[in-house]
């Protein structure tokens, strides 16, 4: 068993050897890599770095910071704290993009770093020779992180740029004495000329390697490094120092391993000469407030690997050492390491196309992926460019012809992912977007946005029509992989399929239409014979239809006969045998199946020479009515007299004048005009009336009356109340307190009746004048009535009310006063109850001047 179970094992990973060779053989041109941070402690100099994700299920890909096996204190946060990093490399181009987010390490963020990137290893301490390391200088930024929501620094402007600055690494390190950009050769004693690549500053500067530099700090108080390089002089230089190890440069594959080094606090020089002449003074101030130092080398006095020393001169031969590092000296640094991280490939996609779905699929080879374009803004018709991004375009355009159905396979594929995202845009109308299986078979509509498995098919099935004719149509299919879907750089691990259709124009055949004979009245019928002829320059089927203006004296089209060829067709007349003459048309459309075109001839024939019947040598004549062949009565009026005007009325009197109407016109109707002048009319349409409802304005007169005899009726029961407080006899006094209570409920009685009476007066006052208010401006029929004695009542009954509740607290304070009860604790009874009547009082005067003080009356007949 054990050993079943080891052949087992042998065999199955000789099917994984076999896989990835295929793998690496279907390598794909791009790659990308991004990972974040998904832990971060606040001891940031003592933070080890976040773990990251590969974006592809959650699977982890080891820390951000490191590898295992790394030694204690290199993965340190000093300069900043790593939150993601994001690299994309394009194997056909050579374009290389790195960036890099730092949170601060307390209110430290890095103005700079230094970079080994690789293909996977950690670079190991005899790796001189064999990689590339980038220093990138942005010290004229702060090494402090900005508040969130303050201005924020942006490269670019003359002098605040980043200089970027490559090497070949020599193995040991970046910024001990020993570093790269000082010492080229870590295995020779003493120090060796660097060995410089490329730097974007001084005369020694290519143009156009590098494409983008970002140097950001961002809203949430982070900050952003990075670059877009062509790394094409990188890859194909020849190390100085060559190792044991072929030169590689930078970039990576399916792994990616790199070695990164924020740096805060930078102060940089550079070389203007190969020399070590005095250059000149620094660019922007030092660490003390708050910015890097950067500049050329001099000053003071030499800086280089021993005192007294300077390598600006130490140049080796064909290359330069101006604009390249003189010192790169910085406050506080951190580590990160990545090695062997798992990257990911940019999907691919390839194209195949014809009319016969079948043969298409049988054929069993899809064109080969066309090679990748960069399209910048002009050449890509206002797409995006987003560094380096291929775009697989068929350079000739797919012929789809009017009619005829096209299918176009799409076929995104991708080496390490089982699903891929599919979008479309620029579908021509009436075209399908279809799911396809292996066989290229249409499974089901794909919807834009759609997730496919991979190799993801997609059909796009199209029978251009003739509106389509001479237009050319670009089709793009997008195929993302999801790998950084919820990141920023979503559109980063996405390939486009660019599919040029072009659709010829289809012409129109030719039309000739001709009378061949009789255009001669023959008698009843006329007949005409025609004839057309026609061509189609693609030699299409052609289809005739033929169509007449002419019609007979009853306004109905004339009979058309069309033979069996459709070229033939007799046209039959019948108004020149009424003696009237024919002036019509013939048209003939011809049609293939996409086009037409049509072609005419004038029908002109005479009246024939008939009697007033009709017939030829007829006999019949016209009466004194101009009847043919009648009796002489048919234009006779009501009175006999031919072509008379003598009708019969609606009175029913011949030649009479209509004298039963009315004024509506009706016979023998009962309308009649009435006071202003309309018929049939009520008599109101004259007197210019305007209505107003203000019945609600009476309610709240008569709400306000009613809520100041509340008033009164809350002091009368206070009154009472205070009187059954001391119900029982008082020795002191002359009266006991039942017959004050007596004396107090008659007087309560007597109020509440006289409370009640004006307000039942008010009540009637806010009433009286009606709800709806008509004011006419016609005076001859109408007269005004007043209403300010009444709303002048309403207004004495409210005042009157008011006064009630006056006697009433008035009471109630005398009553106190024989209780015993202090001058001051009297004053104060009944306050609020006079403030509120007499509050209401005012509010209620003031609403009853809004009522109208007159309204009319009319009189309506």
């Amino acid at each position: 068993m054990k050993g079943s179970r080891t052949i087992e094992k042998v065999y199955l990973l000789f099917i994984l050897l076999c896989l990835f060779v295929l793998a690496e053989k279907v390598q794909a041109a791009e790659y990308v890599y991004y990972a974040e941070g998904d832990s971060i402690i606040n001891d940031c100099e003592n933070n080890p770095g976040p773990s990251a994700s590969n974006g592809k299920g959650g699977q982890n890909n080891g820390p951000l910071g490191g590898g295992p096996g790394d030694p204690p204190g290199i993965k340190y946060s000093k300069a900043g704290i790593l939150r993601w990093v994001f690299a994309k490399y394009d194997t056909t181009t050579n374009t290389l993009t790195w960036q890099a987010n730092f949170l601060p390490c307390q209110d430290r963020v890095p103005n700079g770093f230094t970079l080994v990137l690789n293909n996977g290893p950690m670079p190991p301490g005899d790796s001189a020779g064999e990689y590339a390391i980038i220093y990138f200088d942005a010290s004229y930024l702060s090494p402090f992180a900005s508040p969130p929501g303050a201005s924020k620094a942006e490269a670019g402007g003359e002098g605040n740029s980043p200089i970027l600055n490559v090497f070949s690494y020599n193995g040991i390190g970046a910024l001990n004495s020993k570093g790269s950009y000082r010492d080229g050769n870590s295995q020779a004693p003493g120090f060796q000329p660097p060995d410089r690549i490329l730097t974007n500053r001084g005369s020694a500067a290519l143009t156009n390697w590098v494409k983008e530099l970002i140097a950001r700090d961002e809203d949430d108080g982070s900050r952003t490094l990075g670059f877009t390089i062509d790394a094409t002089k990188i890859i194909g230089h020849s190390p100085a120092y060559p190792s044991s190890n072929s030169w590689f440069g930078i970039g990576f594959f399916s792994q990616i391993g790199y070695w990164l080094k924020p740096v805060s606090g930078l102060i940089t020089r550079y070389c203007e000469d190969n020399n070590s002449f005095p250059l000149s003074a620094a660019k922007s101030g030092g660490s003390g407030n708050g910015k890097g130092k950067r500049g050329a080398f001099g000053g003071s006095g030499p800086i280089g690997p021993g005192p007294g020393q300077n390598f600006c001169d130490k140049v080796i031969a064909g290359q330069s050492s101006n604009g390249f590092l003189a010192k790169f000296q910085v406050e506080l640094a951190g580590i990160f390491d990545g090695t062997d991280q798992t990257a990911n490939s940019v999907p691919f996609c390839t194209v195949q196309f014809g009319q016969d779905l079948a043969s298409l699929i049988n054929a069993g080879v899809f064109r080969a992926n066309w090679s990748p374009v960069l399209h910048s803004a002009a050449s890509s018709g206002g797409e995006e460019n987003r560094g380096g991004e291929g775009v697989g375009q068929d350079p000739d355009c797919i012929t789809a012809n009017i009619g005829s159905q096209t299918n176009i396979i799409v076929r995104g594929d991708d080496i390490d992912s089982s699903q891929l995202k599919v979008t479309y845009s620029g579908v021509p109308q009436g075209a399908q977007v279809l799911t396809a299986d292996g066989s290229g078979n249409p499974q089901g509509p794909l919807g834009n946005g759609d997730v496919m498995s991979v190799p993801s098919n997609v059909l796009l099935r199209w029978t251009p029509q003739l509106s389509d004719g001479g237009g050319a149509y670009n089709v793009i299919f997008t195929f993302n992989d999801m790998y950084l879907m919820s990141t920023p750089f979503n559109k980063e691990s996405e390939t486009l399929c660019s599919v040029n259709i072009c659709v010829p124009q289809n012409e129109a055949p030719s039309c000739n239409l001709t009378v061949t004979s009789g255009e001669q009245c023959e008698g009843t019928v006329t007949t005409v014979n025609l004839s057309v002829s026609g061509s189609d320059p693609e030699q299409d089927p052609l289809q005739y239809n033929w169509t007449t203006t002419c019609e007979n004296s009853n306004g109905e089209p004339e009979s058309l006969t069309v033979s069996d060829t459709q070229t033939e067709a007799v046209l039959s007349l019948t108004k020149p045998g009424e003696g009237l003459s024919a002036n019509c048309k013939v048209t003939v459309e011809v049609s293939d199946p996409f086009q037409s075109s049509t072609c005419s001839v004038n029908v002109n024939v005479a009246p024939c020479d008939l009697d007033c019947m009709g017939d030829p040598n007829g006999t019949a004549v016209v009466d004194q009515c101009g009847v043919c062949g009648g009796d002489g009565t048919s234009c006779l009026d009501c009175a006999g007299v031919p072509f008379g005007t003598a009708v019969v009325d609606q009175c029913g009197v011949c030649g009479g004048n209509n004298e039963c109407l009315d004024c509506a016109g009706v016979p023998f109707g009962t309308s009649v005009v009435d006071q202003c002048g309309v018929c049939g009319g009520d008599g109101t349409s004259c007197l210019l009336c305007q209505t107003s409802d203000i019945s609600q304005l009476q309610a709240t007169l008569d709400g306000g009356a009613l809520e100041i005899r509340r008033l009164a009726r809350i002091g009368l029961v206070k009154l009472k109340r205070m009187d059954i407080n001391r119900n029982k006899p008082d020795p002191k006094r002359k009266h006991t307190g039942f017959k004050i209570r007596r004396r107090s409920l008659k007087y309560a009685r007597k109020m509440l009746k006289r409370a009640d009476e004006f307000y039942m007066d008010a009540w009637h006052f806010a009433w009286a004048v009606p709800s709806v208010n008509v004011q006419c401006q016609n005076t001859e029929l109408c007269f005004t009535v007043d209403n300010a004695k009444t709303v002048e009542s309403y207004k004495q009954q409210v005042t009157n009310l008011t006064a009630v509740v006056k006697a009433v607290v008035k009471r109630l304070r005398r009553t106190a006063k024989k209780r015993g009860i202090g001058k001051r604790k009297r004053r104060k009874m009944g306050v609020r109850l006079l403030r509120r009547a007499e509050r209401k009082k005012a509010k209620f005067l003031a609403l009853s001047d809004q009522v109208p003080t007159s309204f009319s009356q009319c009189t309506v007949q």
